[in-house]
């Protein structure tokens, strides 16, 4: 058997270890979604809005203990939305999203009806 000298071997090595690097940086799906607001809905991932180049586009969750307010400003089209919510179980839900979420915020009569929070691997991050 015929062995390799020592920089074929270092050869052969670095390819592998730039194989599995450029694998790994391709490996997981993401998906973002900025900002999308209207008068019954606010929409869209954290992460992905403070990464967009939309600097006036956010959300918010501002947890007041007793109450949360939700708030979104699509700033390329100017429309803004807010709600508010006192329900346990969507304070809940609402506190469970952590900085990269895809939140989901139905309006109606400026209280906050249906939630859809996601933390998911799949979301872009803020960090992307």
């Amino acid at each position: 058997m015929k062995h390799f000298g020592l920089l074929k071997t270092l050869s052969v090595v670095a390819l592998c270890g730039a194989t599995t690097l450029s694998m790994s940086a391709m490996a997981g799906a993401k998906y973002g979604s900025p900002v999308a607001v209207s008068a019954t809905a606010i929409w869209g991932s954290l992460g992905a809005t403070r990464a967009s180049g939309y600097t006036t586009d956010y959300i918010e969750i501002s947890d007041q203990g007793s109450a949360i307010y939700v708030r979104g400003l699509q700033g390329s089209t100017g429309v803004s939305g807010s709600c508010v919510t006192s329900d346990a179980v969507k304070m809940a839900q609402l506190r469970a999203a952590n900085s990269d979420a895809f939140i989901n915020v139905l309006i109606s009569a400026g209280q906050c009806t249906t939630l859809i929070v996601t933390n998911n691997s799949a979301i872009q991050t803020k960090d992307l």
